[in-house]
């Protein structure tokens, strides 16, 4: 039950702190009680493949949410490569929900985002197919800049 507590508060974005305090243990008891419950979904949902195939996007899911510590809102942001738990969370309160909200997104709007940044903000708008010229990104200089 505890193991299982747990998990559900990680995946409710409680911060690590949160988690040992409240159960009473390390850091490292809270990455390894989610790599076994990752491991487990996984297993899970390789085993759906072959006799429950309606369960395995599901258990899919749940696995990318032990990992990450995400809510599900969260699993389409935390796709993109340099975005996780807190810089998705950002995202998403600041009105960036989708890969599409990101498509439509200002760089220069992502940039200003805490925990973003200029060089973040370009590489997200690539990853969702729109890129963006390094110098339109505030405080973002090129190399050809410098003379």
């Amino acid at each position: 039950m505890k193991t299982a507590a747990l998990l559900d508060d990680w995946i409710a974005e409680r911060t690590e702190e949160e988690v040992t305090k409240k159960f009473g243990i390390g850091p490292g008891d809270v990455r390894r009680m989610t790599d076994q419950a990752e491991w487990l979904l996984y297993s899970m949902a390789e085993v759906g493949r072959i006799f429950n195939k309606k369960k395995v996007r599901a258990l899919t899911r749940l696995t990318t949410q032990v990992q990450y510590g995400v809510k599900e809102e969260l699993l389409e942001l935390i796709s993109l490569r340099g975005v996780g738990r807190v810089r998705g969370r950002a995202l998403h309160q600041r009105g960036f929900k989708t890969l599409r909200d990101l498509q439509k997104a200002n760089p220069n709007d992502l940039a200003r985002i805490p925990t973003i940044g200029s060089a973040l903000a370009v590489k997200i708008k690539e990853q969702v197919g729109v890129p963006v010229d390094v110098r339109e990104v505030e405080g973002q200089a090129a190399l050809g800049d410098f003379g």
